[in-house]
């Protein structure tokens, strides 16, 4: 192969890594929702700057806000960050996940060293649909959660 079709090759190889090293969270801004007769989540995602968001997750019951927790999505300098604080857990000290896996509409956070929830998964089946699966132990025992969120307007 000549000198100039290799480099050719080693570049793009290069500029498609490159490309792909770096997750795209846009389709997160804005508020998600899920509700049933007597209860809803909402999660909000805003954009701060090009390695920061900040979120809140927030359940109500019967209209009233019977738990919220602080969210960030970071990027460290090595890797991005999720990170959720829960009132009354963990010292109120927030719980770090890291970002495993990610495609343009998938990404799989992880802390094997937490409890539950171990792996928060979000997936975007649309531009106003995501799934999330939250799975881990408690009490020694697997649990998870898996609802769908509706991006609202």
């Amino acid at each position: 192969m000549k000198p100039i079709g290799l480099l050719a090759i080693i570049f793009l190889i290069a500029g498609c890594s490159n490309n792909s090293a770096v997750p795209n969270f846009k389709n997160w801004e804005g508020t998600w929702e899920t509700s049933s007769e007597s209860s809803s989540f909402t999660e909000t995602w805003t954009k701060k700057n090009a390695q920061l968001w900040s979120g809140t997750g927030t359940w109500r019951e019967n209209d009233s806000i019977s738990y919220e927790e602080k969210l960030s999505l970071r990027y460290n300098g090595k890797d991005w960050v999720y990170s959720a604080l829960a009132p009354d857990q963990n010292n109120e000290q927030s719980v770090d996940f890291m970002l495993s896996l990610f495609t343009d509409s998938t990404w799989v956070f992880v802390n094997p060293k937490h409890d539950f929830p171990n792996k928060i998964e979000y997936q975007l089946l649309s531009s106003r649909m995501m799934k999330v699966d939250v799975t881990g132990f408690e009490k020694g025992k697997p649990r998870s959660l898996n609802f769908s969120l509706i991006k609202k307007p």
